[in-house]
């Protein structure tokens, strides 16, 4: 049933099915017959409209809405006299009631059980030009509520549901793929890429995992340089503000993560000095603001700034009166690409 149909349906709902003579004196008598037809173990229907309500000026507007509604249930529509090949086991005469004819009632008499069924409808509340739609609508309910009265293997074909619509798809997952950096304490810059995978934990939480690597460079110092590289790794957590949703096209979240990172040290000597490598381990609280911006789904640009307090320094010495600080981060900065899956 028609989106307008289901709307004029409810306006009929007041109407109550009952027996009413057909044989009113008061009547003005007009026929149109039409035959109806539908598979050979369904309904076959022939359709007689003896008169017209008085907002109704034609019966063959009044045919077409009764074809059209009969159609969707899979019951077609031919006028008498035109070839059938099927033999009607259903009639339906459709009656005006009264001087006024704003009422109407429909009998449905079926054949092959000899079962007759009324119904009245009044269609004084309804707009002239909608009362051929309610009165078809009314033919197709009351035949779907009473066709296994009839004898008949099955009745009017019900209009399939709506394929159900898939979900959206939600995204759980979000990979991102970073140029970091730190300033150290004493201006040494450490820069190298980030890998980070995050979990969406609903419209606002995430937590991640992020592996990295830096240069920190290389310093002079009194008997040669000291140059130093290092892997981090962390686990961190995000709070999105606002909440993250999927017509979403830019978004920041506050940041936190537990950082450690595992820092190599080598000299470089010069001529009649010596120099050894060592591996100590380092560790750092950061916290920040990350920003991104969606651009070709599922690509977004991110970028992050913030602040890294150590916890545990890495310092690499030439002597007694030389260090150089090789973990000790201060300000943080990354950017780069992300994609959410």
């Amino acid at each position: 049933m028609t989106v307008a149909g289901a709307f004029l349906y409810c306006l009929l709902a007041a109407a109550d099915p009952g027996a009413a003579a057909i044989d009113d004196p008061a009547i003005a008598r007009r026929s149109v017959a039409v035959t109806a037809a539908a598979s050979a173990d369904g309904l076959v229907l022939a359709v007689q409209i003896d008169s017209l309500p008085a907002s109704v000026d034609r019966g063959d507007t009044l045919l077409q809405q009764i074809r059209a509604e009969l159609a969707a249930a899979a019951v077609p529509v031919v006028v008498t006299g035109q070839a059938a090949t099927l033999v009607p086991n259903t009639q339906l005469t459709v009656v005006a009631l009264g001087p006024d004819r704003r009422a109407v009632t429909l009998e449905i008499k079926y054949l092959r059980s000899g079962i007759i069924v009324h119904r009245m409808v009044d269609v004084s509340s309804i707009p002239g030009d909608s009362v051929p739609l309610a009165i078809a609508i009314a033919v197709d309910e009351l035949l779907r509520a009473t066709w296994s009265l009839g004898g008949v293997a099955t009745g009017p074909a019900s209009t399939p549901p709506p394929a159900p619509r898939a979900a959206p798809h939600t995204p759980r997952i979000e990979a991102r793929l970073l140029m970091s950096g730190e300033r150290q304490r004493g201006g040494t810059v450490a820069i190298g890429p980030d890998a980070v995978v995050a979990a969406l934990l609903g419209s606002r939480l995430s937590v991640d995992v992020a592996l990295g690597w830096r240069d920190a460079g290389s310093h002079a110092a009194p008997d040669g340089a000291i140059s130093s590289h290092l892997v981090t790794a962390g686990v961190g957590a995000s709070v999105a503000w606002p909440a993250r949703a999927a017509a979403q096209r830019a978004g920041a979240e506050l940041t936190a993560r537990l950082q450690g990172a595992w820092v190599s040290v080598q000299g470089s000597p010069s001529a009649g000095a010596s120099a050894r490598a060592s591996t100590l381990f380092g560790a750092a609280v950061l916290g920040g603001v990350a920003g991104w911006l969606a651009l070709l789904q599922p690509l977004r640009l991110v970028a992050f700034v913030g602040w890294q307090i150590p916890l545990r320094t890495v310092t690499a010495a030439d002597g007694a009166d030389f260090s150089v600080a090789t973990y000790a981060p201060g300000f943080s900065a990354a950017a780069g690409l992300g994609a959410r899956f």
